[in-house]
């Protein structure tokens, strides 16, 4: 069980960890709430009493089974085993494991004002979409494309008119001739 926890065989606490989540000299029990509550953002009540057996040697084997039952292995075992995912390292002790958590936890990007890394993707919106959803490049350089002039003047509330009095601006305005494809100033 020593090997397995990757503390000294009469260690009564799983010693310093890098981060912030779990506080040093923690308990298996202690450190994985820590991360528990850190992942969840929950507070759990949990009830960490045992009671002795009849002699030290029964109780020494109960220790030794429920600590077996509790990291979820074998009795014997020297390692955690092999995990699904990628955050935990394959054969590693209970407390590299949860080292791992720990630091995968604090390395997160924060919900509010995110930095991303590598090559972060995301949908594409519609066209037409009008919203705070964030604009992929593909959306931006559609709707870069989709910019000719007819689209940049209505943009720009520049009115298009065959002459000065279609128009209906007054003196000193600007407006597009429609016939010569150039801009007027009205006189």
């Amino acid at each position: 069980m020593a090997t397995l926890t990757g503390v000294a065989k009469d260690a009564t606490h799983l010693a310093t960890f890098t981060g912030g989540t779990i506080a040093d000299n923690q308990t298996v029990k202690a450190a994985l709430q820590a991360l528990e509550t850190k992942v969840e953002a929950v507070q759990t009540d949990v009830d960490g009493n045992e009671s002795d057996g009849d002699t030290a040697t029964a109780a020494n084997e109960t220790h030794i089974d429920n600590m077996a039952t509790l990291t979820g292995v074998a009795k014997d075992a020297t390692n955690i085993g092999n995990f699904t995912g990628s955050t935990i390292s394959d054969g590693g002790t209970v407390k590299a494991g949860i080292q791992e958590l720990e630091t995968a936890v604090e390395t997160k990007a924060a919900v509010a004002g995110p930095t991303f890394t590598g090559t972060p993707a995301a949908p594409t919106a519609s066209a037409s979409t009008n919203t705070t959803q964030i604009a992929t490049t593909a959306f931006v350089t559609t709707a870069v494309a989709a910019l000719d002039a007819a689209a940049l003047r209505t943009l720009l509330g520049i009115v298009s008119a065959a002459n000065d009095a279609g128009s209906g601006l007054g003196s000193g305005q600007m407006y597009f001739n429609t016939g010569t494809s150039k801009y007027v100033l009205v006189a």
